[in-house]
């Protein structure tokens, strides 16, 4: 991860929030509990947040993540550098709320991290107190339970977590009241922010508290079983700051990026990147953006890389598969349709019908004949008009949208 800033000297903490942009400020409002009418000026903004955070730092410490105290405390006392901030990629989340800033050492060339100077004083007391009290507490136990049901599924919400309610008060070795779950998971709570309306709320993902994505319930197979882990393998998932991404395509990959003459931060960064947007819609409709990795000479060097890319892809779980990855759902209908003795069939949507394909049938018997598609007719044959979800689903199947595609 390249460093594409340097501060120099001290810095308050209005000035180290000016250097965020209005919508991260109104996020970091909104994990503040403040909401702005209107569309107030930037000025304005840094100024309540501040005066927020410098009035009630115990506000602030209550709704950061354990390791991000941690990381606080390290910065304070001198023994965190910029260097292993980014490696680590803790420097996104340090910044969460506008508290660090780097300074560069003209002598050396070296940069290190430095603390927001006007609550240096205050988080040195509060944060070692609220760290041996979330050790003791269980908090840094639920913590580990939401970014390791994050990591596996692909996201969560308190749907995965409510279930581990039992597993934890075993570990515990108390009953987990109302009261003493909302203390416990208060900052996961915050974060997703909970109380809101839903379409308002991101959800929890290991690899960055808000990855800028939101995630609709329709849109998650409610066919699909949720794949299940056991409790310590869920916990060992949720070691921060990042929990490290596993599986056989993952050292494929370092050899391909290796190949192409990336370092292993940079392989880290770039596989790190390939799980988001796995997550994200926006981003998984489309073939990966591999170009920003790399500069290809060829047609066969994109093969090379795509394919292991691709690979690794379909192999990590997906939150709209519950924490399934595509190649196990793959694998599960293929068999399925083995069992029962059916093959894999084509669905015939509109394109296909304005091509004069009315059936899967007429298809094989096309391809059994050696004969080509018929062409495309020159009218749009598929509407671009938005499809509501009581709509009758554009691929034919006769069912409502939200029951069909749209789920």
């Amino acid at each position: 991860m390249a460093t594409n800033f340097t501060f120099t000297g001290e810095f308050s903490l209005e000035e180290l929030l000016d250097f965020k942009t209005i919508p991260e400020l109104k996020e970091l409002a909104m994990d503040l509990g403040v909401r702005f009418k209107g569309s107030p000026k930037k000025q304005g903004i840094v100024k309540t947040i501040a005066k927020i955070m410098i009035d009630d730092p115990k506000l602030v410490v209550k709704k950061m993540f354990y390791y991000e105290l941690k990381a606080c405390l390290d910065v304070i006392k001198g023994c965190m550098t910029l260097d292993y901030a980014e490696k680590s990629g803790l420097l996104f989340e340090l910044n969460r709320f506008g508290l660090i800033y780097s300074t560069e050492q003209k002598t050396t060339g070296h940069c290190d991290l430095r603390f927001c100077k006007e609550l240096t004083d205050e988080f040195s007391k509060l944060v070692p107190a609220e760290l041996e009290r979330r050790e003791k507490n269980g908090a840094l136990l639920a913590e580990k339970v939401a970014f390791g049901c994050a990591n596996l599924y692909g996201y969560t919400d308190m749907y995965y977590i409510s279930k581990l309610f039992l597993d934890m008060e075993k570990r515990l070795g108390y009953t987990l009241s109302d009261e003493t779950l909302t203390d416990l998971f208060y900052p996961v709570l915050c974060a997703m922010r909970h109380g809101i309306p839903r379409k308002d709320r991101p959800f929890l993902s290991p690899f960055s508290v808000f990855n800028g994505f939101k995630i609709d319930d329709y849109h998650i197979d409610i066919h699909i079983e949720p794949k299940t882990f056991d409790f310590d393998t869920i916990v060992g998932f949720g070691e921060m700051p990042y929990p490290t991404i596993k599986g056989r395509f993952v050292e494929k990959l370092h050899e391909v990026f290796k190949k192409y003459g990336k370092s292993d931060e940079i392989s880290e960064d770039m596989i790190r990147d390939l799980w988001i947007g796995k997550q994200d819609e926006t981003k998984n409709l489309h073939v990966p953006d591999i170009d920003r990795f790399f500069r290809f000479h060829d047609i066969s060097q994109i093969q090379d890389c795509m394919e292991t890319v691709m690979d690794f892809l379909n192999s990590i779980p997906y939150w709209r598969l519950r924490g399934n990855s595509s190649e196990e759902i793959g694998k599960k209908e293929l068999a399925n349709m083995r069992r029962s003795g059916q093959q894999p069939k084509i669905a015939i949507g509109p394109n296909m019908r304005a091509m004069g394909i009315e059936s899967f049938e007429q298809l094989q018997e096309m391809a059994r004949n050696g004969q080509n598609l018929p062409s495309f007719p020159e009218q749009s044959f598929a509407s671009n008009k938005k499809v509501g979800r009581n709509d009758p689903c554009p691929c034919g199947s006769g069912k409502k949208y939200k029951h069909c595609c749209g789920r």
